[in-house]
């Protein structure tokens, strides 16, 4: 069923038939799915923290997880701060029997130029199809919808589509919007003010609902949030959401859409440095890394993090690509600039 299907999901299903339990998680792990096998029973929630409340599992903490977050190394997608509890990683399904578990991948992004050959125009027109698709699927609601507004592309384009689609129902929708009057650099203000004129002149005036994010800060909530959350938060601005998910929550909102790291999708992100080295700029690469080690602080853990990720596994790209000469090249300059030892490299070929 998971090839099926869009959006967002945690879910098990149990067959009495085969005796077996079906848990699977979304693509991109967006909703939590935690288990833990102890003593001859199996037990899953949505959080690590029920499952300890509950004295399904112990309550041990897992020091290489904290140890994990403190050098903002987030590659593990199975540890949880429990170390008895674990995480199904995003877009995996696992099968529970009586005497195995089986876990398996059933997605991952591929890049197989099947759209090499579009026009622009035309690949837009693909774009804007899969997206409007997109933001559809996440519409079915009885109850008002709501949509997080920055002065974002990601946060616009996903307001604009929605409000058009929303067009053929009674259903409003509700935005939500930090704003700054008072550190005006951080204000974004005239951007979202665009999106509000456009819906406007469309006959779909927004229903506008605004945080002021400079009258408070990440401190103030921080205990309630790592309470709820049942574990720390690296999101400094975490307490923008917090508090707007709130009014969504008084507002009568039951469904919030969000651009959230949407730009990661488009611009690729951090991979621009798999890119550039791929391309033999490696001196380039590493003024990027240096770049973006200092902008995030922890320049030491976030830099090592970023290599492991992004360029530990150019040569395995280059190897794949059938660029046997370049790939071992790579692995000597992976080796020379980042320390990675040759063997540990050509592992991953």
């Amino acid at each position: 069923c998971v090839d099926h299907l869009i959006g967002d999901f945690a879910f098990a299903i149990f067959d009495p038939g085969k005796d077996e339990l079906f848990c699977a998680r979304d693509h991109f792990g967006a909703k939590p799915f935690c288990y833990t096998r102890q003593d001859g029973h199996f037990a899953f929630a949505s959080e690590a923290k029920a499952l300890v409340a509950a004295g399904l599992a112990p309550g041990d903490v897992d020091e290489a997880r904290i140890a994990d977050f403190l050098l903002m190394q987030l590659d593990d997608k199975e540890r949880t701060f429990h170390r008895h509890v674990r995480r199904l990683p995003p877009a995996h399904a696992m099968v529970v029997r009586r005497d195995r578990v089986e876990m398996r991948r059933y997605w991952q992004p591929v890049a197989d130029g099947s759209g090499a050959h579009l026009s622009d125009e035309a690949a837009a027109a693909r774009f804007h199809e899969l997206f409007e698709h997109a933001v559809a699927c996440r519409l079915r609601s009885v109850h008002p919808v709501g949509s997080f507004l920055s002065g974002g592309l990601d946060s616009s384009a996903v307001t604009v589509v929605a409000y058009r689609l929303l067009a053929s129902t009674d259903l409003p929708l509700d935005t939500f919007s930090a704003v700054f009057h008072d550190e005006t650099r951080s204000d974004e203000s005239p951007w979202m003010a665009l999106v509000e004129q456009q819906a406007e002149a469309e006959g779909r005036p927004l229903r506008r609902h605004l945080f002021a994010g400079d009258r408070t800060g990440p401190l103030e909530v921080i205990d309630e949030i790592t309470r709820c959350l049942g574990a720390p938060s690296s999101a400094a601005n975490l307490y923008q959401p917090w508090h707007m998910l709130r009014m969504a929550r008084d507002a009568g909102v039951r469904v919030m859409l969000g651009g959230h790291d949407g730009d990661t999708v488009v611009s690729h992100g951090f991979a621009v440095l798999t890119e550039l080295a791929i391309a033999g700029r490696w001196d380039e690469a590493d003024h990027q890394l240096a770049d973006i080690a200092t902008l995030l602080g922890n320049y030491e853990g976030v830099r090592k993090s970023l290599v492991r990720t992004y360029l530990k596994t150019v040569p395995s790209h280059l190897w794949r690509a059938g660029r046997y000469l370049r790939a071992v090249r790579a692995v000597g300059e992976v080796h020379r600039r980042y320390g990675l030892s040759r063997k540990t490299v050509l592992l991953d070929l």
